[in-house]
């Protein structure tokens, strides 16, 4: 089984959104007790089974054929609750333990619950769970990379749901919490809400989830592909590589672009004291120097560093520039810790 499902993780990684940033050291591996876990759930909540929930079952079944998944690695329990929620528990390699709580079940269809479904599996299958930014979990690297493994764990959700206007509606039952009987699926209506965006949202900066209408286009472009039609896994990294360019497009305007500036101006923060800890290690500000400085920092910037030179002595001016250069770091490292480790190698 456990070859069958490596197989399975090798089709879908090349599915795989290309704004997840992906590096060995970013990774962990977490010590879990899953048959701790797994017995809990069996004792507290509903497993869904054919004998208990058949219609339920059936989808289990249905997104496993789709992802050509072994159904015996995937464990789906229900917990009763108000709030739409679904999550990937952390499991083994082997095994998959997914919960959704009752309020969502009845909220989506049997095709939307397998959507929702097929989204969460994907994060076990791409082994999301495993992820961490080197102690910062709230930093901006950190969820800019959490947004992407949502739009890579959607599209496995479509690919298990084999329908894009499911996947919409599934998409859209869940940001609104609204049921059949109040949503008219007009899609192209609902995408137009993206004509009346003027600017960016910083609440959305701050999300670990893209809005709703960018899963939703991104879902469309991938939708598109000719390779989709096809029903089965193999899609042209041709193809993907123009459909993530404009995914990228659209995450850089409306969330990511005032993210990735900030860390811009803030690795020029500490270019500029590395600049800084150079001249004042050397005793002079040279002409030369001067002319170097004011090319790469610009004018305003060379006459502050100039003024704030002047007024320090040497032995002042080394350990000012030393404090200045590590608060620089420090604040890098709680907006981009990969960036920061780079500045400090």
């Amino acid at each position: 089984m456990l070859k069958e499902l490596e197989s399975c993780r090798a089709r879908i990684e090349a599915l795989r959104f290309s704004g997840e940033r992906q590096s060995c050291s970013q990774h962990k591996k977490f010590a879990v007790d899953a048959q701790r876990i797994r017995d809990s759930l069996f004792s507290q909540e509903l497993s869904i089974s054919s004998a208990v929930t058949p219609t339920l079952d059936e989808s289990v079944l249905n997104v496993s054929h789709r992802l050509e998944i072994p159904r015996a690695c995937i464990h789906v329990f229900v917990f009763p609750g108000p709030d739409l929620n679904a999550q990937c528990l952390l499991g083994t390699d082997g095994e998959c333990i997914v919960r959704f709580s009752s309020a969502l079940i009845d909220l989506l269809s049997p095709k939307e619950f397998e959507f929702v479904l097929g989204h969460e599996i994907a994060h076990f299958l791409l082994r999301h769970y495993r992820t961490e930014f080197f102690g910062q979990p709230h930093s901006i690297e950190s969820l800019m990379h959490d947004r992407a493994m949502e739009i890579s764990a959607d599209r496995i959700g479509l690919v298990a749901s084999g329908a894009i206007d499911v996947a919409i509606r599934a998409l859209i039952k869940t940001a609104s919490g609204l049921n059949d009987r109040h949503l008219r699926f007009d899609v192209s209506s609902f995408m137009r809400q993206m004509d009346k965006i003027e600017g960016t949202d910083t609440r959305a900066a701050e999300s670990t989830h893209p809005s709703i209408l960018i899963r939703c286009r991104a879902l469309i472009w991938f939708s598109l592909n000719e390779d989709f039609y096809t029903g089965n896994l193999q899609f042209s990294s041709k193809n993907l590589i123009q459909i993530d360019k404009r995914i990228e497009e659209d995450l850089q305007r409306f969330i990511d672009g005032p993210a990735k500036q900030k860390i811009a101006n803030a690795e020029r923060d500490v270019a500029m004291w590395m600049r800084a800890k150079t001249i004042v290690a050397k005793g002079t500000f040279t002409k030369d120097e001067q002319s170097k400085f004011k090319d790469e920092f610009g004018d305003q910037m060379l006459v502050k560093m100039t003024t704030f030179l002047k007024g320090l002595s040497k032995s002042e001016s080394i350990d000012t520039v030393e404090a200045k250069l590590n608060e620089s770091l420090s604040y890098l490292s709680t907006l981009s810790p990969t960036a920061s480790r780079a500045w400090r190698s």
